[in-house]
């Protein structure tokens, strides 16, 4: 059956560099990244001479600060071994997807909503298309549907966010509404919830998904990786919590506190 997404000729990457990746205005088209990346610096990005693309590759390809090994989601004992299955959501174009797979995984399931950045997703899965699976589809405390929104321009990586988290976001160039799935769905599923990582990165509705992450979940997982968004007072107690049930699981921890402090990667895994 033809995906109803793919509605475009544009051909998938062939080289381990290439991602499809959106331009300002929606368009998409090819980039090597890996080439592109041996001239980026955190100081190119941050005035503008590197884009979110570059720094999406680097962060999950070329990454070794702070005890990360080459990936910021994975340090300390947060590893993917050979054969390991991964649970990827907030997927974007499925550049964790890619890195995992070229350190071993078996099977990587990418969540991913938006129409735009999905389509190049799928494309991008097709460079290892018998390992990972994508579905158009966010992730939630229930399954319903609701609204996503990009704002600035279509290259803003963080852009993909449910409203219900910022209503006010100015600058929005993309809008639609989006079906969720609850989470204790995902676990409850025979296929789906028979996966040892967790990488999750959903631009601030991590801490919706995670209170409601069933006890199943934290048996059978090894490890897990996040991307925090501190973006209410009580935030800090949710992480505290979320840390503290994951230990009684037998998860050790590890929290890197980006810039100034409200952005946090937690890695968390067993022996």
């Amino acid at each position: 059956m033809k995906n109803p997404y793919l509605n475009f000729a544009l051909p998938a990457p062939t080289e381990a560099g290439e991602f499809v990746v959106l331009g300002r205005h929606g368009h998409i088209y090819i980039r090597n990244l890996k080439k592109e990346d041996t001239d980026f610096t955190i100081d190119k990005y941050q005035s503008g001479e590197c884009d979110s693309y570059n720094y999406l590759y680097h962060e999950n390809f070329s990454y070794y600060q702070f005890d990360a090994t080459g990936c910021d989601y994975l340090r300390h004992g947060c590893r993917i071994d050979s054969g390991m299955k991964v649970l990827d959501i907030g997927a974007n174009i499925g550049a964790f997807a890619r890195a995992a797979v070229l350190r071993g995984a078996s099977k990587v399931y990418c969540f991913e909503p938006m129409t735009p950045t999905y389509r190049c997703l799928e494309l991008n899965a097709q460079f290892a298309p018998e390992i990972i699976e994508t579905f158009k589809l966010g992730v939630s405390d229930k399954s319903e549907s609701t609204t996503f929104q990009i704002h600035t321009d279509y290259t803003h990586n963080g852009g993909g966010q449910m409203t219900e988290i910022n209503p006010f976001l100015s600058n929005v160039v993309h809008s639609e509404t989006c079906a969720l799935i609850d989470i204790r769905a995902i676990f409850c599923d025979k296929i789906w919830g028979d996966v040892d990582f967790l990488k999750i990165d959903i631009e601030g509705a991590e801490e919706i998904v995670l209170k409601a992450l069933p006890d199943e979940a934290l048996q059978r997982l090894v490890c897990i990786a996040a991307e925090f968004h501190s973006h209410t007072p009580e935030f800090d107690i949710f992480q505290e919590n979320f840390i503290q049930r994951c230990q009684n699981f037998g998860f050790k921890s590890f929290v890197l506190y980006h810039g100034d402090g409200h952005l946090r990667t937690i890695n968390l895994w067993k022996n």
